[in-house]
């Protein structure tokens, strides 16, 4: 398994200083068996506080274009996912009755999760428009047949999990990989990086000539 030595990480081209805290700074390493990515337990606290969306803590939210990117520094380059690449589609859940079990999924062959959510697994970051608070409503059938009513949230969640490999390491599978291409040269003990050519981004280039 490679380590490489990783700079940063940032969300919305913020830096969480995640990396910056720790004396040996961080380590990524590239797992084409993986599908999701992963974070080291310290990180991951880190990341809950910032509020930013985990497959473990979901953030109440709008939509998930307002957490913007998500980048990995390495080498001094940055390689940013966009919210459609890193992130799930929102989902609407009611909490008044106890928790609920919520699937998310990213495209027809992307990464899936089934998540049992709880209260305390949602992070509250409502905000306002209008100087009121944005409220929604949900109907759910209770187990006598009849339609309860109560506060529904529209939450987010992403593909960053929380797994400890080894101290400080950070592991990207296929969300990374399928957008940077990886070439592992095992006889000179590095990894190369590259934009992977896929055909959505050759149509997007020739629009733009």
């Amino acid at each position: 398994m490679f380590g490489v030595k990783l700079d940063d990480v940032k969300v919305n081209g913020k830096s969480l200083g995640i990396c910056q805290s720790k004396p040996n700074g961080c380590l990524v390493t590239f797992d084409s068996g993986t599908s999701l990515m992963s974070v080291p337990t310290f990180a991951f606290h880190s990341m809950a506080q910032q509020k930013v969306p985990t497959a473990h803590t979901f953030v109440e939210c709008q939509n998930k274009a307002q957490f913007g990117d998500f980048t990995f520094v390495i080498g001094g380059k940055d390689y940013s996912l966009t919210p459609d690449e890193w992130m799930f589609d929102p989902q609407q859940l009611n909490l008044a009755q106890g928790g609920q079990k919520m699937e998310f999924k990213m495209g027809p062959l992307g990464p899936q999760i089934l998540a049992q959510v709880e209260p305390e697994n949602v992070v509250n970051t409502q905000t306002e428009v209008d100087s009121e608070k944005i409220k929604f409503k949900s109907r759910k059938i209770n187990s006598s047949g009849q339609i309860a009513e109560g506060p529904a949230k529209t939450v987010c969640a992403s593909t960053i999990m929380k797994m400890d490999i080894k101290k400080e390491m950070f592991l990207v599978g296929d969300v990374f990989m399928r957008k940077f291409y990886t070439i592992f040269d095992r006889d000179n003990n590095r990894v190369g990086l590259a934009r992977a050519h896929t055909p959505q981004q050759q149509a997007a280039l020739a629009q733009q000539s």
